[in-house]
């Protein structure tokens, strides 16, 4: 998002929290593009007959965002980052409900859904991504989060930084740790 934006991205938050009329739909529609972006570059490989394309899956976010009565969003990164948890939680369950119509075991068979974790690597399938994450989560919730936020919010380090109120040296710290987690959990389910 351009600069000139992030300005006005802030000022729009501001007024969502003193409760302005009419500021969550107009800040949605100066991040509309970006999130639909995101989307489009996180949802891949839909199957034939899904309806959630990623115009339908930025309404949903923007749905669950504005259906929730404490919207006290900071700032730009910490809206993003909301929103990328909302984005991974309705692809997941998306998924997860595909799966139970089927009758298919998570992350058996032929994949359906493959998200993209990051534009220099190929898509993968969504259930053994969120099999790896659920682990992960257990095992070490802060890396998690890091990853949550990375994967599906496609923030930089320094924005999951201020996302998370963490440090920027704990966020590389998390993520390096969740990109090797990932690699090697997503390997197992492969062979």
């Amino acid at each position: 998002m351009a600069n000139s934006d992030s300005g006005r991205v802030t000022q729009l938050l501001a007024d969502v929290r003193a409760g302005r009329h009419g500021a969550t739909d107009e800040l949605f529609g100066l991040v509309y593009t970006e999130l639909k972006n995101v989307a489009r570059r996180k949802w891949l490989n839909v199957p034939p007959g899904d309806t959630l394309q990623p115009t339908a899956l930025v309404h949903e976010v923007y749905l669950r965002l504005t259906g929730k009565p404490n919207r006290d969003w900071q700032n730009r990164v910490h809206f993003f980052a909301i929103a990328a948890r909302a984005m991974h939680d309705i692809i997941v369950e998306r998924a997860r409900s595909h799966d139970a119509k089927k009758r298919k075991p998570p992350g058996q068979g032929t994949p359906d859904y493959e998200v993209s974790l990051s534009p220099e690597t190929p898509p993968i399938d969504l259930s053994a991504l969120k099999q790896s994450l659920s682990r992960l989560e257990s095992h070490n919730k802060a890396s998690y989060n890091v990853a949550i936020v990375r994967i599906f919010g496609e923030l930089t380090g320094d924005e999951t930084a201020v996302a998370l109120g963490v440090s920027t040296s704990t966020v590389d710290r998390k993520w390096k740790f969740a990109k090797a987690w990932l690699h090697r959990e997503l390997s197992r389910i492969s062979e």
